[in-house]
């Protein structure tokens, strides 16, 4: 791993300078931008070295804790699976995590093996709340997004715990059946594929006049 970093302004010295209001390819291309989907955090290139341990493991000095957080969230949410009970993680896991995280920091030579442990207990502790944290967040989000989803169906069904299979097989089959035995003219039949049984689910046909509401 390198211990520098760079930065990419070329795109930013090569930027035209505009007066005015924007122009329809800027607002356009900001547009775009602002929709990208987030992207998952980069892994870091560097090591950054660790001063000191306090009391109760955790990194004294500014870039050693700031690193430290950096690392144990990006383990908390991509090397943690999201249906793992942080509790039931065995210890040669855990030793593992300690590992990942040991690669990214640089502690200071002799520190004892008793002082490790302490390190180490603080780590997990640190990945394991973040970890339920982040699986709770998760849960939120999801959930808001299918709520939103559901927001747009403004027609609810009728169907009940059997569904689509259960009314094609029960209810909706006995209606086709008494339908054609009275030479009934079927209304569901006017409507091709998928859109027959959705709109079955949810609407009936008006008794007299045998439309669809």
């Amino acid at each position: 791993m390198s211990q520098t970093g760079s930065c990419n302004t070329s795109s930013a010295q090569h930027e035209p300078a505009h007066s005015g209001e924007p122009s329809g390819h800027t607002v356009a291309c900001s547009t775009s931008q602002r929709r990208k989907p987030r992207t998952q955090t980069k892994w870091p290139n560097d090591v950054v070295k660790v001063e000191g341990i306090d009391g109760e493991g955790f990194p004294t000095n500014d870039n050693g804790l700031k690193w430290w957080r950096l690392i144990y969230g990006l383990i908390a949410r991509q090397r943690v699976g999201i249906n793992v009970k942080f509790e039931n993680v065995d210890q040669p896991m855990r030793q593992g995590l300690f590992e990942i995280m040991k690669e990214y920091l640089e502690f200071p030579d002799g520190t004892s093996e008793a002082r490790m442990n302490r390190v180490r207990g603080a780590a997990l502790k640190s990945i394991a709340k973040l970890h339920r944290h982040f699986k709770s967040n998760l849960f939120l989000e999801k959930s808001e997004q299918f709520k939103n989803l559901r927001g747009r169906i403004t027609d609810n069904h009728r169907l009940g715990p059997e569904g689509y299979d259960g009314k094609e097989k029960g209810k909706w089959r006995k209606e086709d059946a008494a339908m054609e035995e009275e030479g009934t003219e079927n209304p569901w039949r006017q409507f091709p594929g998928r859109s027959s049984p959705y709109l079955r689910a949810r609407a009936d046909p008006t008794p007299s006049t045998e439309e669809i509401t």
